[in-house]
């Protein structure tokens, strides 16, 4: 997706992260179609590289909001920590945790608005996007429960994925069983495979409204 200059801008570390928000956000109404999108959603690469981004990010973003989107993938207080350290010598406030319910803070010498999110949930221990789409899964699907027990099963057989990537060998298994297998996550969400609500994909969809004043 191009990233024009009028709009706002979201930073995310894929293209898995960019297409699954785009599509749960659709689902809460919120258009990233043509000229209708307030927002872009522009992929940084990585981790390193979302937090690199920040302090250019919010410098040129007068006027306009800026957000940014991070995988916890380490014990959730060290990330805040690194995420502060880039805040802070902008003039931006930060509380001691991460808010549960996202951070927003304005910065008035600059006119932005600054948003940051630690996926899954702002307070989860080496959480990513995939813990988030995890609470999409319909209730009770039995596939889940397989997938998990086939996941914990091939890690006795030798599989090679780390712990922390568990929970994606878990999804991309039970998306391998659907009625169109190996759908990729923003196109499994945006064929309704995935369900839009949850406690948590509504308090990000909160968090975005209230970053981007939608």
């Amino acid at each position: 997706m191009g990233v024009s200059l009028e709009r706002s801008i979201l930073h995310v570390e894929g293209s898995d992260d960019q297409h699954s928000i785009i599509h749960l956000l659709s689902r809460y109404d919120i258009s990233f179609d043509g000229n209708h999108r307030r927002v872009d959603v522009q992929v940084q690469g990585n981790d390193d590289r979302v937090l690199a981004a920040m302090d250019v990010a919010v410098k040129t973003s007068a006027g306009r909001s800026v957000g940014f989107v991070i995988d916890a993938d380490r014990a959730i207080a060290d990330r805040w920590r690194q995420v502060c350290s880039k805040l802070n010598p902008l003039g931006l406030e930060t509380p001691p945790a991460p808010p549960e319910a996202g951070y927003v803070q304005d910065l008035s010498s600059l006119r932005v608005r600054v948003g940051v999110w630690l996926m899954p949930n702002n307070k989860q221990d080496f959480g990513k996007l995939e813990n988030l789409l995890r609470t999409l899964v319909p209730t009770n699907d039995p596939l889940i429960r397989h997938a998990e027990e086939s996941t914990n099963t091939a890690v006795t057989c030798g599989a090679l994925f780390t712990t922390n990537d568990k929970i994606k060998a878990v999804l991309h298994s039970w998306l391998a069983w659907q009625r169109a297998p190996g759908l990729p996550f923003g196109t499994a969400l945006k064929a309704k495979v995935f369900e839009a609500h949850s406690d948590v994909a509504q308090q990000f969809a909160n968090w975005f409204k209230e970053v981007f004043r939608i």
